[in-house]
């Protein structure tokens, strides 16, 4: 009930108060004034009514209109092409899930790290990073893959290279996560391995990159922790990865290859489906069978 109908009904009231006065006392103008009165409440009621109805349905039309838009929004998302919908002339072979895990026993893990928003408090937040660890032959198999790196400019950050350069060889899984976060990654791989008893060298060197993050993250509050390295390093698995704001790709002032290499990577023997903007990369030829290090 809004203010127009309250006044208009207690100005009818009023005026039938003094139509009763007016017939007790015998006074006929008092009574006039009273009917006066109460056809100008009951006015002011049926005016406050309608504007009351007239918002109503305005609120109703708007908060449908919000639904609607949401509503459009969420399919819009879900139904976002991909890069084979768009016939981007970027050239390849896409293979049938059009990404990295496309490749024979591939498993890519996240794990995401979002909470907090507003003005930056160091150790609270806002957090927007992650961990994605790439499995080059599954987490079941620990047989290494033959591989190569190289820096494209910059500084970035990759541990292991030293040994990926002697060796030829990428043991053990790819980790990708924010700058300030390499090392804890790097040992986090290295316990995993140690409880897998993958013992393919007296020790591991894991190779770990990384992007910064910082501009949107409390990337000095050090939120990623081993648990969540494990958790991605379990829950890897085949088929369509997560694409968008996921894991390290949860920021997106980053432009790297490995935050974006779990999708749109072209057929294995091929790699020219995308230009490459990472700083450090990791290059990993088609997968042959080869036997373990001892």
């Amino acid at each position: 009930m809004n203010r127009d109908e309250l006044e208009g009904k207690a100005e009818a009231l009023k005026g039938k108060v003094k139509q009763a006065a007016g017939d007790l006392a015998d006074d006929p103008n008092l009574h006039d004034e009273g009917v006066a009165d109460e056809v100008a409440g009951k006015t002011q009621d049926t005016l406050g009514r309608a504007r009351r109805k007239v918002g109503e349905a305005i609120e109703r039309s708007t908060i449908t209109r919000l639904v609607a838009v949401f509503i459009l929004s969420a399919v819009v998302h879900a139904q976002k092409p991909r890069e084979r919908d768009l016939k981007l002339p970027i050239g390849g072979t896409p293979g049938a899930l059009d990404a990295i895990t496309d490749v024979q026993g591939v498993e890519v893990g996240h794990t995401t790290l979002i909470s907090g928003s507003g003005k930056l408090v160091v150790g609270k937040g806002p957090v927007r990073t992650g961990v994605t660890v790439i499995h080059p032959r599954g987490k079941a198999n620990a047989d290494p893959v033959f591989a190569a790196w190289f820096t494209l400019n910059g500084n970035g950050e990759m541990t292991g290279t030293t040994w990926v350069q002697e060796s030829g060889l990428l043991e053990g899984p790819v980790a990708i996560t924010n700058t300030h976060s390499v090392g804890v990654v790097r040992d986090a791989i290295i316990r995993w391995e140690v409880s897998q008893k993958n013992a393919l060298q007296p020790w591991w060197l894991p190779v770990v990159a990384e992007t910064y993050d910082g501009g949107l993250n409390d990337i000095n509050g050090f939120h990623v922790k081993p648990e969540h390295v494990l958790a991605a390093l379990d829950g890897a698995s085949g088929g369509v990865p997560k694409e968008g704001a996921a894991s390290r790709t949860t920021n997106p002032s980053h432009r790297t290859r490995p935050a974006r290499v779990a999708t749109s990577a072209g057929a294995p023997a091929r790699s020219t489906r995308r230009p490459n903007r990472a700083r450090s990369s990791l290059s990993l030829p088609r997968m042959p069978r080869c036997s373990r290090i001892s």
